[in-house]
């Protein structure tokens, strides 16, 4: 039994290290299932070669502890004192052993590397394909729009959906004179909106808004990268639907009031229009790419849904310390307290981490190993498209990157000149000023790696 589990982990592997080097650089797909266009305009990407891979060797050559020591130790131990408290974890994942620890047992605060476990929960809980409907009720005069967990809805997606339920309220209408008013269900999630664990400045500051089942454009106001979030999501989209709503129907004598309330939906209150999502693997590569904090927090409370849990932010703490469990990976000590990294009360160690991405890089679960093809690649895509563009690392390390007042962290995947397939997390804490130096400091820890 034991052989077969190593032959199957061995072609997984291979599977796994020729899809991360042989790297095709395509546009993000749609954010919504009816757009024909990225969720902002994409700059032309540099090209990437793909490093050789001896698909008929099992694995590569292992790297030995020694030699990884030996290539990132120094990298860490001669670090400017302006880069912080240094410590990180290396895993080889063909067999899971920590290949180099500097405190990586250590319990840290992730940043955004912790939305590498935001990813494989969902992954693995909803499956890559699943999707969620944002659908559209009618309910006496009432027009219910209910959200389902689709936050990034775009001005075209809420048109059509308007559409459709114009036709069928056209068809329906029984010329008695009765006006139609829009009514939000916006209950899908539970609890508050704001994390107590969230300084408020993150808010103002446009890294989060209130958490809400249903939103345009992760809760901003545009599909501008930049655009300022909304203050009250939900009721953004819904007033953006009353107004497509309310021309769409235009010429049909139907009549629709001014005001959009919250509400509910009776028992007896048929569908008319619904609007699918992208996928949960698109969705999450738009977390992944560009570090999309209110998408991980609409993630992580639509895990907890499917967990049997409380769509909370207990209940995503819940779900998501589960999902680690379930990996194989230890959870002692592990605090996670929000599924974006915002919290600075948010606890996980290196070697957890690292573990994470090991784990899922050979899992039997096809929906698991495609965490191995979701984060950003080095000097190509994402948070890391300026950073490790060097000849010797671009295309050769996917990882994503965590930053918070005084932290950094970097946590992913690299593939040595060897051809072994590594997964590592550094963390720089108590950094006591500006952060560059722990961000050179990190990826070169991460080029050291790709080196081997």
């Amino acid at each position: 039994m034991r052989r077969v589990f190593e032959a199957v982990t061995a072609v997984l592997l291979v599977l796994v290290v020729a899809g991360l080097l042989a790297v095709a650089l395509l546009p993000l797909a749609p954010a919504v299932f009816t757009r024909t266009t990225p969720l902002v305009p994409q700059a032309s990407l540099p090209a990437v070669a793909p490093a050789h891979v001896e698909s008929e060797a099992p694995a590569a050559e292992a790297v030995s502890r020694s030699a990884v020591a030996d290539a990132v130790e120094p990298v860490l131990a001669d670090a400017p004192a302006a880069a912080g408290r240094l410590f990180g974890a290396v895993v080889d994942v063909a067999t899971g052993d920590v290949l180099y620890s500097r405190n990586g047992d250590e319990i840290g605060v992730p940043a955004s590397s912790l939305k590498t476990v935001t990813a494989a929960a969902a992954l693995s809980v909803l499956g890559e394909d699943s999707r969620r409907a944002t659908e559209v009720y009618l309910d006496g005069d009432a027009v219910v729009l209910v959200g389902g967990g689709d936050v990034l809805l775009t001005d075209e997606g809420i048109e059509e959906l308007a559409a459709e339920a114009a036709e069928a309220l056209a068809e329906d209408a029984d010329d008695d004179g009765r006006t139609l008013h829009v009514v939000l269900d916006d209950t899908l999630f539970a609890g508050s909106t704001l994390s107590p664990h969230w300084d408020a400045s993150l808010v103002t500051s446009n890294n989060i808004a209130p958490v809400m089942p249903i939103a345009m454009n992760a809760a901003r106001t545009s599909e501008a990268k930049a655009a300022p979030r909304a203050s009250d999501p939900a009721m953004s989209a819904a007033l953006a639907f009353h107004r497509a709503l309310a021309a769409a129907l235009d010429d049909t004598g139907v009549a629709l009031g001014d005001d959009v309330v919250r509400g509910g939906r009776g028992a007896k209150a048929e569908p008319i229009a619904n609007l699918e999502s992208a996928t949960t693997v698109e969705t999450v590569r738009v977390m992944t790419e560009d570090s999309e904090n209110y998408v991980a927090e609409t993630l992580g409370r639509l895990v907890a849904l499917e967990s049997g849990q409380p769509a909370s932010f207990g209940g995503v703490s819940a779900a998501l310390t589960a999902a680690v469990e379930n990996m194989g990976v230890d959870t002692a000590g592990l605090r996670l307290v929000d599924a974006s990294g915002l919290a600075a009360a948010n606890r996980i160690s290196p070697e957890q981490l690292a573990g994470v991405l090991a784990a899922a890089s050979v899992s039997g679960s096809r929906d698991l190993r495609e965490v191995s093809y979701m984060l950003p690649i080095a000097g190509a895509t994402g948070t890391l498209s300026e950073r490790l563009d060097s000849d010797a690392t671009r295309g050769k390390v996917r990882a994503k990157t965590g930053t918070l007042a005084g932290v950094v962290t970097l946590t992913g995947y690299v593939v040595t000149d060897g051809g072994r397939l590594l997964t590592f997390s550094f963390f720089a804490e108590d950094v006591p000023g500006a952060l560059g130096d722990s961000r050179d400091v990190l990826d070169a820890a991460a080029a050291e790696l790709a080196g081997l």
